[in-house]
């Protein structure tokens, strides 16, 4: 692949040098090793950009090719609406030349995208329109890539059996192909949907099977060590995995992959303070690389939201540019027919018309959905307070300095998962109940952490609710837990209680938090507790079901001392 990357790099110098001696253009399959020989997916995207913007003479097809590749490659980042963007454009151009394989990619990628965006009927459609092309012209490779898509597609509609047949397929395509590198991934696959069947026994055998394969052929994720550490770790064999997550977190260095390194380490130190035998050294090692993991994280977030951003404008300039094109070219045809100029005219005005309207209701479209993407971040980047992480830090360094080794990891875990879940929740307006309690309560034991036990907290959920199936904003509840802690318990001489109780009440879930602290008018002179208030107001305005109306405020006990908070969502 390195030397793919000097020939190009070589023939773009060769042309600049003598007229008299043109090189030859590269080949395809030259250009898309240069893109494919990428270390990670921000490095591919990139080098498809350079070449698109810098190389205007490439032929159609060529164009198709990294359209498609670059789709790939935002899939990889879960940018699935560029994704889609890309693959459409790259499916244009070979329906209109008649490249039936490449067509049949395109849609491939295509379904792919709009499964990962849940879009299950839709994705399944288009990977099935894939694969009968695939079948037509007898391309096994990308009929076992077609069957891998749609055994995605029926886990997660919950057809397992039918996602094992997909796979159970694919397995004997490669067998045929004597494809054996992949192979360990599909065998890994298998082993994930039968550990969902709860069937223990075939999912360790898959997983043998897919981490003896991928020891052979050396993949580059580490998907197979790190399954079957998690199979191992719920079956409390603590040894086995570990050694399987430190090989995994070896294969991800390679690839420079932040995200699951990150994940990696905070089984290791889970995994390290279950255990019986502590080791003082790996525990320090992995605390000390934890927060160089996160920071690292946050700069390539924050650097690939603003390309993100960017390119948005992009495709939607080249959207409007490419409806302004067909509109001239249908214009220019109709100027030429001079037997219906008049009518053809004013069909024309009124195409011209609707377009533009169109277009103006779609860029108002986009912009509204924009600037409410940025409120939601804004919003929840403000519920995580730099005085609390701070104090945070400080609190785990004190543990340490104590010598106080399982503590300090325990806490730096619980803490390294609040930070990421956060950073987690500033992409998406809706997560379910359970991730939110989950996060609600790494910051409530934070919070204990820091202030030692000064309090205890409850959280009451009525029995029947399902909190995986309830979606609602993230960090809804937690500027109101911050009150209490802060303004309330915090201030209090003996020990306070905190009690959050979630119920369901016809066709709203009821949410109360409510906290024996100082009390609701000491704490309304503080600014902090209007500004939460408003955001919190802000923010269920956006979701247009007037459930603001539903929010009080009110002392707890009859002397005005303690708080309660209440509001109710629509289900």
């Amino acid at each position: 692949m390195k030397y793919c990357s000097l020939l190009f790099i070589l023939a773009l110098l060769l042309s600049n040098c003598d007229e008299r001696a043109p090189v030859k253009p590269l080949s395809n399959e030259v250009l898309l090793s240069f893109v494919l020989d990428s270390k990670n997916a921000n490095e591919g995207i990139r080098r498809i950009d350079s070449l698109l913007n810098s190389n205007p003479d490439f032929s159609i097809t060529t164009n198709g090719l990294l359209y498609n590749e670059k789709a790939n490659y935002l899939i990889k980042n879960k940018e699935y609406f560029l994704a889609i963007l890309n693959a459409e454009k790259a499916l244009n151009i070979f329906e209109s030349i008649g490249l039936k394989k490449n067509v049949a990619i395109s849609y491939n990628i295509l379904g792919n995208a709009n499964t990962y965006l849940d879009k299950l009927e839709v994705g399944d459609s288009q990977i099935n329109k894939a694969l009968k092309i695939f079948i037509d012209i007898d391309d096994k490779r990308n009929q076992d890539a077609a069957l891998n898509s749609l055994s995605y597609v029926m886990f997660k509609l919950g057809n397992y059996n039918k996602s094992i047949a997909y796979l159970e397929k694919s397995i004997l395509i490669k067998q045929e192909t004597k494809d054996n590198e992949d192979i360990g991934g599909t065998y890994n696959n298998i082993g994930y949907v039968y550990e969902e069947m709860k069937n223990n026994v075939l999912a360790l055998e898959y997983y043998l099977k897919a981490v003896e394969y991928d020891r052979i052929n050396r993949p580059k994720t580490s998907n197979s060590q790190r399954n079957l550490g998690m199979f191992y770790l719920k079956n409390k064999n603590v040894d086995e995995s570990i050694s399987l997550y430190n090989e995994a977190i070896v294969i991800e260095t390679i690839t420079n992959n932040l995200l699951i390194q990150i994940e990696i380490l905070d089984v290791l130190l889970d995994s390290i303070s279950i255990d019986k035998v502590i080791n003082r050294d790996v525990a320090v090692n992995y605390s000390r690389k934890l927060p160089l993991y996160e920071k690292q994280r946050k700069e390539t977030q924050q650097s690939l939201e603003k390309q993100k951003e960017a390119e948005i404008v992009k495709q939607v300039e080249d959207h409007y540019t490419l409806v302004s094109s067909k509109k001239e070219l249908i214009q220019e045809k109709k100027d030429n027919r001079k037997n219906q100029i008049i009518f053809l005219s004013i069909i024309g005005l009124f195409l011209l018309a609707g377009g533009l309207l169109y277009q103006r209701i779609k860029m108002k479209y986009i912009k509204e959905k924009h600037e409410k993407l940025v409120l939601e971040q804004r919003i929840l980047r403000a519920q995580m307070n730099p005085h609390f992480i701070f104090n945070a830090l400080t609190s785990i360094q004190k543990r340490l300095l104590d010598d106080d080794i399982l503590q300090s990891s325990k806490s730096l875990s619980k803490f390294a998962k609040l930070i990421r879940q956060n950073f987690e929740f500033t992409s998406k307006s809706l997560i379910s109940l359970e991730e939110d309690l989950e996060s609600l309560e790494n910051y409530i034991e934070t919070q204990q952490m820091r202030y030692e036990g000064r309090f205890d907290y409850k959280i009451k959920i009525k029995s029947g609710l399902d909190l995986l199936s309830i979606s609602i904003p993230p960090m809804l509840l937690q500027p109101f837990v911050e009150n209490a802690i802060e303004h309330g318990l915090k201030a209090k001489k003996e020990k306070g209680n905190l009690n959050i109780n979630i119920s369901k009440c016809n066709n709203h879930i009821c949410f109360e938090i409510m906290d024996d602290g100082v009390g609701y008018q000491s704490k309304m002179k503080d600014e902090s507790r209007e500004h939460a208030t408003d955001i919190f107001f802000r923010r269920l305005k956006l979701r247009n079901l007037s459930e603001e109306k539903s929010f009080t405020i009110m002392p707890l006990l009859e002397n005005g001392t303690g708080t309660k908070v209440a509001f109710t969502l629509k289900l």
